[in-house]
């Protein structure tokens, strides 16, 4: 409320004087963060982590087909087994 009747008791001149100081503080605010958003290396280990587990998720999935091809009986008993635990 007060800082309204201060602009509001400024001349024109003054509050646009202001009001341009002000935006230029709010820019480069926004700029130093964004500056320091990309220099940030807190995140840096985060996209190879991401490489290595997609990778692990792959092989786990090409192995876990050749191994269904390979051995039917034995997952088929698996399944079973794990449906036999599961039912109520």
């Amino acid at each position: 409320m007060r800082a309204q009747t201060i602009l509001s008791a400024m001349p024109a001149a003054a509050r646009v004087v202001l009001s341009s100081a002000a935006a230029r503080v709010v820019q480069s605010a926004a700029l130093a963060r964004v500056w320091r958003f990309a220099g940030d290396e807190a995140g840096e280990g985060f996209i190879d982590v991401l490489v290595k587990m997609l990778i692990a998720v792959v092989v786990g999935a090409v192995l876990l087909a050749i191994m269904r091809q390979a051995i039917p009986q034995l997952f088929t008993d698996m399944l079973t087994k794990i449906r036999d635990i599961f039912e109520v």
